[in-house]
Protein backbone atom coordinates (compact mmCIF):
# COMPACT_ATOMS: atom_id res chain seq x y z
CA UNK A 1 0.00 0.00 0.00
CA UNK A 2 1.49 3.63 -0.65
CA UNK A 3 0.81 6.49 1.26
CA UNK A 4 -2.59 7.35 0.07
CA UNK A 5 -3.70 4.35 0.95
CA UNK A 6 -3.88 2.81 -2.30
CA UNK A 7 -2.75 -1.21 -3.32
CA UNK A 8 0.33 -1.23 -5.52
CA UNK A 9 1.37 -4.17 -6.97
CA UNK A 10 5.58 -4.91 -6.47
CA UNK A 11 5.90 -7.40 -8.40
CA UNK A 12 8.07 -6.48 -11.29
CA UNK A 13 6.78 -7.84 -14.85
CA UNK A 14 8.73 -8.01 -18.17
CA UNK A 15 7.85 -4.74 -19.39
CA UNK A 16 9.31 -3.20 -15.62
CA UNK A 17 12.77 -5.34 -16.32
CA UNK A 18 13.41 -3.00 -19.39
CA UNK A 19 13.55 -3.69 -23.33
CA UNK A 20 16.28 -4.96 -24.45
CA UNK A 21 16.80 -8.81 -24.34
CA UNK A 22 18.69 -11.60 -25.80
CA UNK A 23 17.13 -14.19 -28.10
CA UNK A 24 19.23 -17.79 -28.06
CA UNK A 25 17.44 -19.82 -30.68
CA UNK A 26 18.60 -22.68 -33.44
CA UNK A 27 15.77 -22.61 -35.49
CA UNK A 28 15.52 -19.27 -38.10
CA UNK A 29 12.28 -19.32 -38.28
CA UNK A 30 11.09 -19.80 -34.92
CA UNK A 31 13.83 -17.09 -33.92
CA UNK A 32 12.60 -14.37 -36.74
CA UNK A 33 9.01 -15.41 -35.50
CA UNK A 34 9.40 -14.89 -31.51
CA UNK A 35 12.21 -11.91 -32.56
CA UNK A 36 9.24 -10.03 -34.70
CA UNK A 37 6.62 -10.79 -32.13
CA UNK A 38 8.56 -8.70 -29.55
CA UNK A 39 9.93 -5.94 -31.44
CA UNK A 40 6.37 -5.61 -32.30
CA UNK A 41 5.71 -5.14 -28.48
CA UNK A 42 8.74 -2.61 -28.02
CA UNK A 43 11.70 -4.69 -27.39
CA UNK A 44 14.91 -4.38 -28.71
CA UNK A 45 15.98 -8.09 -29.50
CA UNK A 46 19.43 -9.02 -30.06
CA UNK A 47 19.71 -12.90 -31.52
CA UNK A 48 22.18 -15.61 -31.67
CA UNK A 49 21.94 -19.00 -32.93
CA UNK A 50 24.07 -20.71 -30.77
CA UNK A 51 25.58 -20.85 -27.10
CA UNK A 52 29.45 -20.05 -28.24
CA UNK A 53 27.52 -16.94 -30.17
CA UNK A 54 25.42 -16.03 -26.86
CA UNK A 55 28.35 -15.50 -24.98
CA UNK A 56 30.30 -13.31 -27.27
CA UNK A 57 27.43 -11.22 -27.77
CA UNK A 58 26.47 -10.74 -23.46
CA UNK A 59 30.40 -9.94 -22.94
CA UNK A 60 29.87 -7.33 -25.63
CA UNK A 61 26.58 -6.22 -24.11
CA UNK A 62 24.19 -5.75 -21.44
CA UNK A 63 20.19 -7.55 -21.67
CA UNK A 64 18.32 -7.31 -18.71
CA UNK A 65 16.74 -10.61 -20.22
CA UNK A 66 17.75 -13.65 -21.67
CA UNK A 67 15.38 -16.18 -23.81
CA UNK A 68 17.48 -19.51 -24.51
CA UNK A 69 16.76 -23.02 -25.88
CA UNK A 70 17.44 -25.75 -23.72
CA UNK A 71 18.64 -27.51 -26.69
CA UNK A 72 21.10 -25.77 -29.03
CA UNK A 73 24.06 -27.47 -31.14
CA UNK A 74 26.58 -26.66 -28.80
CA UNK A 75 25.36 -26.41 -25.39
CA UNK A 76 22.12 -26.34 -23.73
CA UNK A 77 20.64 -23.39 -22.14
CA UNK A 78 21.77 -23.93 -18.89
CA UNK A 79 25.19 -23.44 -19.26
Amino acid sequence: MNALGQIVNLKPTIRDMGKKLLLVEDDIVFSKLISKFLDKNGFEVSDAKNGKDALQIMDADHFELAILDYRLPDMNGLE
